[in-house]
């Protein structure tokens, strides 16, 4: 190998030890700055999902209620149409009888 191969290699290897030294404080120093902010971010969170939990409980218990009141409020309507069905069927029934009667003779 010549001198100036020789040369070459080297400067390549001190390149290289000094890029990978800066890398690694660099590295080192994004981690340290990924670690503060998750714990700055903590409480924050943590606020956020104690919001949405007491958020979706009262969203549940007013859907419960509302549809509480929706059936409390159809039930007369309910109860008033009962006798209506109930005469249906019995029409039904008699005319079923009927064109039974005139079929069989």
């Amino acid at each position: 190998m010549n001198t100036q191969n020789m040369k070459f290699v080297v400067v390549v290897v001190c390149l290289a030890v000094c890029v990978g030294t800066a890398w690694g404080d660099l590295l080192g120093s994004a981690k340290a700055t990924a670690e503060e902010a998750v714990d700055a971010a903590a409480p924050t969170l943590n606020a956020a999902k104690d919001s949405a939990a007491s958020t979706a409980n009262s969203a549940k218990d007013a859907a419960a209620s509302t549809a509480k009141d929706a059936k409390d409020a159809a039930a007369p309507a309910f109860e008033a149409a009962a006798p209506t069905v109930e005469a249906a069927a019995e029409k039904s029934e008699s005319f079923a009888q009927w064109a039974y009667e005139k079929i069989s003779g």
